[in-house]
């Protein structure tokens, strides 16, 4: 559980507090994002220990399983190594013509409810990979699954609020490295990483 709990940590860092550093946000709305991913970051460590507590070591297998395949590694030399999942094709398309858009049209309020919608979406699909199909292979009894699904619920209303608060006033300029950075975080090539028993 630990474990899981330092890589959504690393998560935490690439997906919001790096970028959040590349921009100068104020004050007021820093403190409103940051309080607003603590909660975030208390309600997947409260999902983590509860799903995990009380799992078979058969259960913890398969889990494992399904955790080994998403590790992947680059083909450079030395490789870099992530923890991915594949992206649906509209929700790639959607990121690389956002990402398109940022570069190219600078009314960005004619577009600024699009980046945030599809910014949910990708963190709807994550939340599906990350926690709906893994828990749907195991037993779980009802009083852990409504306060998973609850901290899971705290977890969307969380990263929304966040993603409102910093997208809705920012200015076309802070956007392009935002979403020069947001394209070093979709991949094309990654290899399996070789995981024993997969």
């Amino acid at each position: 559980a630990q474990d899981l709990v330092e890589l959504v940590d690393i998560a935490l860092r690439a997906y919001y507090e790096q970028p959040a550093d590349m921009i100068s946000l104020s004050p007021l709305i820093r403190k409103a994002a940051d309080t607003g991913m603590a909660a975030v970051s208390k309600a997947v460590d409260m999902v983590i220990h509860r799903v995990l507590a009380k799992r078979s070591l058969e259960e913890l297998q398969q889990m494992a399983r399904d955790t080994g395949s998403m590790l992947c590694s680059s083909q450079d030399e030395p490789p870099r190594h992530y923890i991915c999942f594949p992206l649906p094709a509209h929700l790639y398309e959607r990121s690389q013509q956002m990402i398109a858009r940022v570069h190219t049209d600078t009314d960005v309020d004619g577009y600024r409810e699009d980046i945030i919608g599809s910014l949910e979406d990708l963190i709807e699909e994550a939340i599906q990979v990350f926690y709906v199909a893994p828990i749907s292979k195991v037993e779980v009894g009802r009083i852990t699954r409504a306060a998973a699904d609850m901290g899971i619920t705290t977890v969307k209303k969380g990263s929304s609020i966040v993603l409102h608060k910093v997208f809705k006033t920012m200015p076309h300029a802070k956007l392009i490295p935002l979403a020069d950075y947001f394209q070093t975080l979709l991949h094309e090539g990654l290899m399996p990483y070789p995981v024993a028993g997969r």
